[in-house]
């Protein structure tokens, strides 16, 4: 029987990075500034997306001699089931007839979605950074509160360095994985979607085809996030031993000097920095080949996809407008959803902030 964790990889996953999704959860708090962010990203998107769409009927009026005028173009959009004559006859026959005023005010109301998607980006950049600064800023300080009730032992044995490492450096990188999660993956994750979805409307035969890529990014992009993690969570243990080393040596600097250690406590400072780089090189190497190896997939799948259409519009039984279309919507919403394997790998290695971070939140106070 294969282990339950090839069975469901989702799962194993939510399990593996638990005190992450704990701690985001506190976004919640702002449930208010949470949905007006996403309507936000949601609103962006769409307008991109609408805008992909209307580049159809310009490439039907540039490319074709038969192109459509402008109230042909409305009175077929108020034909379509989805309209259903909603449309007045009287807004259609105020419509220039002319091919290039089409152009020109498809033009104008591409320029007007790309404003409004421009400010809703906005709102939903400034809106989601607001979230993460203030639960991140909740976190630390009830950190900080926990430490001072934690055992005295428990900060003598392992050293204040280690705690102060968790309440600034492991808050800080926390905050970058919440930040990749709200704002960056929510605002890429939606134009990735509203481009595909604009696709499939124009040519679903080859945006069908495209949807394939889906399983073999995530393999990859899983591999890579479960190495990051694991090496982060060193790296941040090696961070807490260069906070201790510093401290040590600095606030008993009068010691070092009376004694004359100071080539011994550079040495021990130099071997615990050789040890912070190796593993923070190991997080190098996962993040660096991610980008690159998934941007390749995507390419040759397109790639092998467009010449499909591609034969057809040469052998003349496919609209070469609709195909242009649908391969910049495809296109767009490549490079959309390819900044996610950086954003993917930012919350994995927050991942490992957040398992100490949690450690001590969930660390027994001492008896009063």
């Amino acid at each position: 029987r294969p282990p339950r964790s090839t069975l469901f990889p989702y799962t194993t996953l939510f399990r593996s990075m638990k005190p992450f999704w704990s701690l985001a959860r506190r976004m919640f708090r702002y449930r208010t500034m949470l949905i007006a962010a996403l309507a936000s990203a949601a609103i962006s998107a769409s307008s991109l997306g609408v805008g992909i769409v209307a580049t159809k009927p310009i490439l039907e009026n540039i490319l074709s001699s038969t192109g459509k005028t402008l109230p042909q173009l409305a009175s077929n959009l108020n034909a379509n089931a989805w309209v259903a004559g909603r449309i007045p006859q009287a807004w259609i026959d105020s419509l220039p007839a002319d091919r290039f005023s089409a152009i020109v005010w498809i033009m104008v109301g591409m320029a007007i979605l790309t404003v409004v998607g421009a400010v809703m980006t906005f709102t939903h950049a400034f809106l989601s950074l607001t979230i993460v600064q203030r639960t991140v800023a909740d976190i630390r300080r009830e950190t900080f509160h926990r430490v001072l009730r934690l055992p005295l032992k428990d900060i003598v044995t392992v050293g204040a360095a280690d705690k102060v490492s968790r309440i600034i450096a492991d808050a800080a990188a926390l905050e970058s994985g919440l930040n990749s999660l709200i704002s960056k993956s929510v605002s890429q994750s939606f134009k990735g979607v509203a481009f595909l979805i604009a696709a499939m409307y124009i040519e679903w035969k080859m945006s069908l085809g495209a949807i394939i890529l889906g399983p073999g990014l995530y393999t990859v992009i899983r591999k890579l996030g479960k190495r990051i993690r694991r090496a982060s969570r060193s790296a941040m243990q090696s961070q807490a031993g260069l906070y201790g080393a510093a401290l040590e040596s600095l606030q008993g600097l009068r010691v070092v000097k009376v004694h004359t250690t100071e080539r011994y406590e550079a040495g021990r400072f130099h071997r615990i920095n050789k040890d912070f780089m190796r593993m923070m090189l190991r997080v190098r190497t996962a993040r660096a080949v991610s980008s690159p190896l998934v941007e390749a997939l995507c390419i040759i799948v397109l790639g092998g996809l467009f010449l499909i259409p591609a034969h057809a519009v040469i052998q003349r039984n496919l609209d070469p407008s609709g195909v242009i279309a649908a391969f910049m919507a495809l296109f767009a919403a490549g490079a959309s959803l390819k900044p996610l394997t950086g954003i993917i790998n930012d919350i994995q290695q927050s991942s490992a902030s957040a398992v100490r971070l949690r450690e001590i939140l969930d660390a027994a106070p001492e008896p009063g």
